[in-house]
């Protein structure tokens, strides 16, 4: 009576560990069967019966086998695509550096963060005048430089647009020791030389670089270091908050707004200074321009000076 246990102890262990072996246990099970059958004399009038159930057996899990193969091999397929989708959300699929988005991940893991933004200088000459092809091995080649780079100094590295990359401190280091480490960089970057075999010329290229040491905010502090180390002509520059422009940026879009509704609305108005004699009488005007605008029940009129450049 204990033979069809035995059976499918053997059938069950055959799934659970592979194809290979459930073919073995089935010729097992199916030989301890037939034996059970032929030696108790209570299956002796069963046999056909028997040897009939043994068979449909062995063709049912034959089948059930490849079936589980097959949803083995589809499951494969599924994993394999999404670790190649995982890879390409993460990784530029030109550099094959970590991407934007795998650095906002990294951010986010962090609780310190030392950030050198590097952006090419007037990199869409190299557009304009060699063709998108070449540009795109231009970063190619500066991203195996990069990479070299950030290996030598235990930095991860990422290209977060067309012409910017980052360079990112792992672990937890002094402001002091971080900035002589990226002031190394700047100097080897600085006699960066990339040779194009594709055109047969070697280009000298220039970057600026911007680090930033916080923990919130970190890309924006960092392209605002950017342009900030730009309008000065800087090679190299850490972000504090002398140069935030927030509140610049904000006057610039307000009287932007302000500019565009004035002349629709032909509120630009000229005003006349008289300008006098000794004896106070009028010889003359200063004509001034003015931007009349209403503030609560009251209009006031804005020199230049708050509206000029923006304009």
């Amino acid at each position: 009576g204990f033979y069809p246990i035995i059976l499918w102890v053997i059938i069950s262990n055959g799934y659970r560990y592979g194809s290979r072996y459930l073919y073995i246990a089935l010729v097992i099970a199916s030989v301890l069967f037939q034996f059970a059958t032929y030696n108790n004399p209570h299956w002796a009038g069963y046999q056909e019966l028997i040897m009939m159930m043994s068979v449909g057996l062995v063709a049912l899990s034959l089948l059930v086998s490849q079936v589980l193969n097959k949803v083995s091999s589809l499951n494969d397929e599924l994993t394999i695509k999404a670790e190649d989708l995982t890879y390409r959300l993460y990784h530029d699929s030109m550099t094959k550096l970590k991407n934007r988005e795998a650095l906002k991940q990294s951010l986010l893991e962090r609780d310190f963060y030392a950030l050198t933004l590097i952006d090419v200088n007037n990199f869409s000459h190299f557009n304009d005048l060699y063709g998108i092809e070449v540009g795109n091995d231009i970063l190619k080649n500066i991203a195996r430089y990069l990479t070299k780079i950030a290996y030598k100094n235990d930095l991860d590295v990422y290209r977060v647009s067309g012409d910017s990359f980052v360079l990112l401190q792992k672990i937890g280091i002094s402001k002091v020791a971080f900035d002589s480490k990226i002031q190394a960089i700047v100097h080897e970057l600085d006699i960066c030389d990339i040779y194009l075999e594709s055109i047969d010329i070697k280009l000298k290229l220039k970057f600026t670089m911007a680090t930033v040491m916080e923990r919130k905010n970190v890309l924006e502090k960092a392209n605002m270091t950017l342009h900030f180390a730009r309008q000065r002509g800087e090679k190299y520059w850490v972000y504090d908050e002398n140069i935030d422009r927030k509140e610049e940026v904000k006057n610039i879009l307000f009287w932007e707004k302000e500019v565009h509704e004035a002349i629709k609305d032909n509120r630009i108005v000229p005003v006349f200074h008289p300008i006098v004699d000794r004896e106070g009488k009028i010889v003359k005007y200063e004509t001034l321009m003015r931007m009349k605008r209403k503030e609560g029940k009251e209009v006031k009129l804005f020199s230049p000076i708050d509206f000029l450049e923006v304009a």
